[in-house]
């Protein structure tokens, strides 16, 4: 006998709580399947909040609330939609305050896109530049 290990993700998680087994199947098709364990999937918490100020002259801020860790992935795009900006930004645990740069955008409404990797949470919110 001789250990293996693997790992494998699973990319789609419902929210809330999830049941995973595995099944192992020999050679000679017999199988035996291992503890259930169950896992609780916490990402649907993301939430974007407090946009500010809307509309802007400069640069906007919002909060983002995760209950893990991880990258905020922000994007702009403009009336066309045409992406004009694309940042990544480490988020931590709880909420963390992130400002993004619009100072250098000409005059427009654009829409600002906020994607939490891993978790398909996506905010998108219109922003106007004066």
């Amino acid at each position: 006998t001789h250990n293996i290990d693997y790992s494998s993700y699973d990319n789609s998680p419902f929210a809330g709580v999830t049941y995973y087994r595995l099944k192992q199947t020999d050679f000679n098709g017999a199988y035996t399947y291992s503890e259930i364990i169950a896992v609780s999937n916490t990402l649907n918490e993301i939430s974007i909040s407090n946009l500010r100020p809307n509309p802007t002259s400069d640069n906007v801020t919002f909060d983002i609330y995760s209950p893990v860790r991880g990258k905020a992935t922000i994007q702009i795009m403009d009336y066309l939609g045409q992406m004009v900006s694309d940042d990544t930004q480490t988020v931590g645990e709880g909420t963390s305050t992130i400002n993004v740069k619009m100072s250098e955008l000409p005059k427009g409404v654009y829409s600002l896109k906020v994607s939490f990797t891993g978790s398909g949470v996506v905010s998108i919110t219109k922003v106007v530049k004066n």
